[in-house]
């Protein structure tokens, strides 16, 4: 199995044949908690974190620890839980192998980990982050556009590309030579992830 150094913040646990998968590149619990454990002390803020998977890496681990899974009330809703962390399925988390079957991503996610940037609005330009107001004195109408470009990622990673346009595309966000940690280690960050054959 190829796993990354301690210093990493994603486990590679698969095979581009897919179908050739061992059993060291499918879902496991050891896989699991030895995943959980790049992230070092803030592991501990998974409780309130998010377990992102897909439907068939979820089925894995409901077969191979079913006693782990729970239901948690948050307020007016129920969420099931694996391990206390709770669950978010996406079906988006699977490409094709280069071979043949499948590799899927699984993401632990620790509390507060999404940072936010905008960029500050001007008024009276034309810009992509400005409040600006129309007036059309004929119709006695008056309409007040207010313009925002923010972005969202990881706390302690910083974009370093250069985007073809006016902003980056999403191959270009999802590039990831286009960003640098700026944190002393990874596992400050708060994410991990995974990938499996199933």
């Amino acid at each position: 199995m190829a796993r990354l150094p301690l210093k990493a913040v994603r486990v590679d646990a698969f095979d581009e044949s897919g179908e050739d998968a061992t059993g060291e590149q499918l879902m496991s619990i050891d896989l699991f908690i030895d995943t959980k454990s790049l992230m070092g002390e803030l592991a501990d803020d998974l409780m309130n974190g998010a377990l992102w998977i897909h439907p068939s890496i979820l089925a894995a681990l409901e077969k191979a620890d079913e006693t782990s899974f729970d239901k948690a009330s948050h307020g007016p809703w129920t969420i099931r839980t694996y391990r206390g962390i709770p669950i978010y399925v996406s079906e988006s988390l699977v490409r094709a192998g280069s071979s043949n079957g499948y590799v899927y991503e699984t993401y632990l996610l620790a509390r507060g980990i999404v940072a936010w940037g905008e960029k500050p609005q001007k008024t009276d330009v034309v810009d992509v982050a400005a409040l600006q107001m129309e007036k059309n004195l004929g119709l006695n109408n008056e309409i007040i556009y207010d313009r925002t470009r923010f972005v969202m990622h990881l706390n302690g990673m910083k974009w370093v590309g250069t985007p073809v346009g006016e902003s980056p595309s999403n191959a270009e966000l999802g590039t990831v030579t286009n960003w640098n940690l700026v944190l002393a280690t990874p596992n400050r960050v708060g994410a991990v992830c995974m990938r499996t054959n199933g």
